[in-house]
C-alpha cells in the first residue's frame, strides 16, 4: 500500500468511503412523529474521540533513506490536520471519497459533513478511510465507534466504551514475531514462501478476458458495478453440491468460475485472488486496521475433466492455500517477482470474494434521533480487471453478486452478458457434476442463434480459397485499376500483382513454403503490401515487426515464431542487423517489372498450401510483459474478411486508407479486403496514422 502510494499519490483506488444520509427519525422515547436534529459539534467531538481510541487512524507512513515507517501523532494535531470539514456543498462530500491521500504526511482518514437540504434536516457525511490504515471489515467498528460516541456526546458524556486491549501496531510487531523473517527458510514465513514458490511457479503473467478495449500501458483504476441475482434453484444446487462433495460453498463457486474464466480466455492455467479477513483472534474483532490478506488461488482446467474432478482438485488447492495464509500478499509477490506493470496486477487480475464484508449500516441505524443510512458512490475503483463479489444471502434473502469491473477493458453490456454465463454455467456444472466441464451450457439461447447465425441455425458458409487466391483473380480481372496509392505514386493491379509473383517466386527459392514463418520489418509503403502479400502467396505465414521495436523484443519474436528471413528494405535493414541467427532479404519496388509475370499456383510452391495453413503470426503489444503470438489460418482470416465485406459492402469504387500498423490485427482487414474487391488502398506515410491533419489531407486528395 506505501509503495503504490508513492507511485501515485492523487488517486482513490485505495480510499474506503463510507457516505451516510442524516436525517431526523422518529424516537422511541419522544414517539414516532418527533425528529432529531443533528449535534455537528457532538459529532465532530465523536470522530476525535475515535481517532483517539483508535491510533491508526493518526498515524502517517514518512519513509527515512527510503523505508517507511510508522509515525503516530497526537490528537491535539486534529484540528491542523483538517481531518474534520464542512464542505460546502454535498459535491464536496462526494470528492472526499473521490481524492486520493499521501499516506507520507496524511493521516489515513478525513470526514466531511453537508447539509443536504435548507430546512437542516438531512445531512451528507463521508468518512474516507485509506486501505493502508484499515480493511473493509474495519469499517464496521469504525463507524459503530462513531455511532456510540455521537450517542454519547449528544447527552453532555464521554463514550464509556471498553478499552482496547492492543492497538494495530501491537499486532504489526506481534507478527513479524511470530513469522520470522523471509531470509530464515525455517521460520513460518519462510516455510509459507517455500509453498507459494513451487505453487505459483511458471505462473502466466496476465490473464487475458475477451475485453471490449485494448488494455492501456497504465490502467486508470476506474471501475463500476453490475448487479446479478443468483435463482433460488442456482443456489440451493451450489449448497447440495458442496454437502454432496464434502467442499464449501466457496469452493463450488471458487471451481465454476475457474471454469467461465479458463473457457472465455482459452486457458487451462487459472489464478483468481481471494481475501482472508486476518483476524484470527476475538482481541481483534473491534480493532481498526490493515488485517485482510491475499490468497492467489491457482486451478488448472481439462475441459474433458468433470466437474466433481476439477471440485476435487480445488477443495485440495483452496485447503493447502488457507493453510499458509500468514505470509502477507506482499511477501509471495517479492519472491515470485513476476512481471510487474502498470497496466495490470500481480499474480492474479481477478478477485472472488464470498460473502464480503458488510456495507456499513446496511440496514440503517437509529441513534439521537436521526436515521443514519448508506448512500451509494458512482465511482468505484477498479484494482483488478474483474472482481467477483459473491452474497449467500439468508432464508428471506437470495443469493445476489457484484461484478466490479475496470472500465478500461469491458462495457458493462459484455459484463452482463459475463454474469449471465456465470450463473448458467453453474446451473449446468452443479447439475451433471460428473459431465465434462467444457461441455456445460455457457450460451443462452439468443446468444447461439446469433452465433449459428439464425433462429434456425443455418450452416455459415466459408469459402475453400486461400486468401491468395482472391488477390490474384481481381488482378487478372482488373488489371488497369489503381491498387496502391502511395504518396502520390499509383501502383495499378497488373504492376502490384507482378511485384507479388516475383518476389513471392524468390521467396519460393529460399525455402519459403507452407507455415514457414517470415519476418517483415519495413515502414509503411508499397514495399510493405507487396512483402505481406509475397509472403502469403508463397505459402508462408508473415511475421510483423515495427521498424521501432527494440532488438531484444524483435529476437524474442524472430525465436518464439521460428523466423529464419526477414524481408526489410535499405532504410531498415540495420533494424535486423541487431538481430542474430536470421537473413534479410532487401524488397524493392523501384524500377521495372515483367508485368507478364502469371500468378504463384499449387505447382510453383514447395507444397501445397490448405486453408489450415497459417497465413499470420502477430504479436501482442507486450503492455502485459512479454509480447504473446496469434496465429490464424487461412480459413479462418477469410472467412473474417467475408464477413466484414457483407457487414460494411466496399467494391471496385471505393478507397480505403491503410491507417492501421501492420503489427496489430485490426489491420488485416485493411491490407487484403480492398484488394480482394478491386478497391483502391491509400498508404499513409510512416507515423501518419497519428497525424488528424495529414490523415484528412489525404483523404481530401484521393476523394474519387
Amino acid at each position: 500500500m506505501w509503495f503504490i502510494n508513492r507511485f501515485d499519490a492523487s488517486g482513490a483506488t485505495y480510499n474506503i468511503p463510507a457516505v451516510l444520509r442524516l436525517t431526523g427519525a422518529g424516537s422511541e422515547a419522544s414517539g414516532p412523529n418527533v425528529t432529531g436534529e443533528l449535534d455537528v459539534d457532538a459529532l465532530r467531538q465523536a470522530v476525535i474521540d475515535v481517532l483517539e481510541r483508535h491510533e491508526v487512524l493518526r498515524t502517517s507512513f514518512p519513509a527515512e533513506n527510503g523505508i517507511p515507517f510508522q509515525q503516530v501523532g497526537d490528537i491535539a494535531e486534529f484540528d491542523d490536520r483538517r481531518i474534520w470539514q464542512i464542505a460546502d456543498s454535498v459535491d464536496g462530500v462526494i470528492a472526499a471519497a473521490t481524492t486520493g491521500f499521501d499516506v507520507t504526511t496524511q493521516w489515513p482518514i478525513r470526514v466531511r459533513l453537508a447539509q443536504a437540504d435548507s430546512a437542516g434536516q438531512e445531512y451528507l457525511l463521508a468518512v474516507v478511510a485509506h486501505h493502508i490504515g484499515l480493511d473493509g471489515e474495519s469499517m464496521l467498528p469504525l463507524v459503530t465507534d462513531i455511532v456510540t460516541a455521537y450517542s454519547a456526546r449528544t447527552q453532555g458524556d464521554s463514550p464509556s466504551w471498553t478499552p482496547l486491549p492492543v492497538q494495530f501496531a501491537d499486532y504489526a510487531i506481534w507478527q513479524h514475531e511470530v513469522l520470522g523473517s523471509a531470509d530464515d527458510t525455517q521460520s513460518v514465513i519462510g516455510r509459507q514462501l517455500g509453498y507459494w514458490r513451487e505453487q505459483l511457479a511458471g505462473l502466466p503473467d496476465v490473464l487475458e478476458l475477451p475485453a471490449d478495449r485494448q488494455r492501456p500501458r497504465v490502467a486508470s483504476y476506474l471501475g463500476a458495478d453490475h448487479s446479478f441475482d443468483f435463482p433460488r434453484e442456482v443456489s440451493d444446487a451450489i449448497t447440495a453440491t458442496a454437502k454432496r462433495f464434502g467442499t464449501t460453498e466457496f469452493m463450488v463457486v471458487h471451481a465454476a468460475l475457474s471454469v467461465l474464466l479458463a473457457r472465455l480466455s482459452a486457458s487451462d492455467d487459472i489464478a483468481v485472488a481471494t481475501p482472508t479477513a486476518g483476524r484470527g483472534q476475538a482481541v481483534l474483532d473491534p480493532l481498526v486496521g490493515m488485517f485482510v490478506n491475499t490468497l492467489v488461488l491457482r486451478a488448472r482446467v481439462s475441459g474433458g475433466e468433470s466437474f466433481a474432478t476439477l471440485l476435487d482438485n480445488v477443495r485440495a488447492t483452496d485447503l493447502e492455500a488457507f493453510t499458509h495464509a500468514d505470509v502477507p500478499f506482499e511477501a509471495v509477490v517479492e519472491a515470485l517477482d513476476p512481471v510487474r506493470s502498470e497496466a495490470f496486477a500481480p499474480l492474479a487480475q481477478v478477485i472472488l470474494s464470498f460473502n464480503p464484508a458488510a456495507s456499513v449500516a446496511d440496514a440503517g441505524v437509529d441513534v439521537g434521533g436521526l436515521r443514519m443510512e448508506p448512500v451509494a458512490v458512482d465511482e468505484v475503483p477498479a484494482q483488478v480487471d474483474l472482481a467477483v463479489m459473491v452474497s449467500t444471502g439468508d432464508a428471506d434473502r437470495p443469493w445476489s453478486g457484484i461484478l466490479r469491473y475496470a472500465t478500461d477493458l469491458f462495457d458493462e453490456s459484455t459484463i452482463a452478458s459475463m454474469s449471465d454465463r456465470f450463473v448458467r454455467l453453474i446451473a449446468a456444472l452443479t447439475a451433471d457434476p460428473d459431465g465434462a466441464v467444457g461441455d456445460a451450457e455457457l450460451l443462452g439461447t439468443d446468444e447461439m442463434t446469433r452465433v449459428l447465425g439464425s433462429s434456425a441455425g443455418a450452416d455459415v458458409e466459408v469459402s475453400p480459397l486461400l486468401v491468395t487466391d482472391v488477390v490474384a483473380a481481381q488482378v487478372t480481372s482488373s488489371p488497369e485499376a489503381t491498387a496502391l496509392w502511395f504518396e502520390g505514386r499509383g501502383v495499378s493491379y497488373a504492376e502490384f500483382g507482378a511485384r507479388v509473383n516475383t518476389l513471392a517466386r524468390e521467396l519460393i527459392s529460399s525455402g519459403v513454403g507452407p507455415d514457414v514463418a517470415v519476418g517483415v520489418c519495413i515502414d509503411r509503403g508499397v514495399e510493405m503490401v507487396v512483402a505481406i502479400h509475397a509472403i502469403v502467396a508463397a505459402g508462408g505465414q508473415y511475421v510483423p515487426f515495427g521498424t521501432d521495436t527494440p532488438a531484444d523484443r524483435v529476437q524474442y519474436m524472430v525465436d518464439t515464431a521460428g523466423v529464419d528471413l526477414v524481408l526489410v528494405t535499405d532504410a531498415s535493414a540495420h533494424m535486423v542487423s541487431r538481430v542474430g541467427s536470421v537473413g534479410t532479404l532487401v524488397v524493392s519496388c523501384d524500377g521495372d517489372i515483367d508485368l507478364t509475370a502469371p500468378p504463384v499456383s499449387a505447382v510453383d510452391r514447395i507444397a501445397p498450401v490448405s486453408p489450415d495453413n497459417a497465413i499470420y503470426t502477430l504479436f501482442t503489444s507486450g503492455s502485459t510483459g512479454r509480447p504473446k503470438g496469434v496465429t490464424l489460418p487461412h480459413e479462418a482470416v477469410l472467412n473474417r474478411l467475408w464477413w466484414g465485406l457483407d457487414e460494411l459492402p466496399i467494391d471496385h469504387t471505393d478507397t480505403v486508407i491503410l491507417k492501421t500498423p501492420y503489427t496489430f490485427d485490426v489491420s488485416v482487414p485493411e491490407l487484403f479486403a480492398p484488394l480482394m474487391v478491386g478497391a483502391r488502398m491509400v498508404i499513409l506515410k510512416p507515423g501518419g496514422h497519428t497525424e488528424p491533419l495529414y490523415v484528412a489531407e489525404v483523404i481530401e486528395q484521393t476523394r474519387a
